[in-house]
């Protein structure tokens, strides 16, 4: 009799045992499945943030190229705008047409322009070229090339 109890008891206790087993198979299983959807929403999610911010920056960009036609009514000539991109959007040269055409004999200035959107502001090189400006270091260069030489 105790040793059919025994083996009963043994019984029991590899039933249980076996039962672990599959459940926690299945949790393991589930937690991975739980993971893997939460990885995918998460890869979801960053792409998505992404890609409105790289709207975002070609928005700007654009912004920056089709001002000068469409934003800047400050200057009366767009052709007078030169894009650059960075570090600044754009030079000024205000009369450069005038002065091409014959019509004047002198710039009225030549303006450095960043365009903002929104709440945008100056980055720490943008700043330092307004006030490198403003402090009046600026100058012209002319750069002679020996005789012959290509470019």
């Amino acid at each position: 009799m105790a040793l059919i109890a025994l083996a009963a008891l043994v019984g029991v206790m590899l039933g249980v045992c076996a039962c672990l087993a599959l459940l926690r198979g299945r949790l393991i299983r589930r937690a991975a499945e739980q993971a893997e959807r939460w990885r995918e929403a998460a890869i979801a999610e960053e792409t998505a943030e992404s890609l409105s911010r790289s709207r975002a920056v070609l928005r700007g960009q654009l912004v920056e190229h089709l001002a000068p036609i469409f934003e800047v009514p400050t200057f009366p000539d767009p052709g007078d705008a030169r894009f650059l991109g960075r570090p600044v959007d754009f030079i000024v040269f205000d009369g450069y047409g005038e002065v091409r055409a014959g019509r004047a004999q002198y710039l009225r200035e030549i303006v450095f322009v960043d365009i903002k959107t929104g709440t945008g502001r100056l980055n720490p090189v943008e700043r330092s070229i307004r006030e490198a400006v403003e402090d009046g270091r600026v100058r012209t260069a002319v750069i002679h090339r020996p005789p012959g030489r290509a470019g």
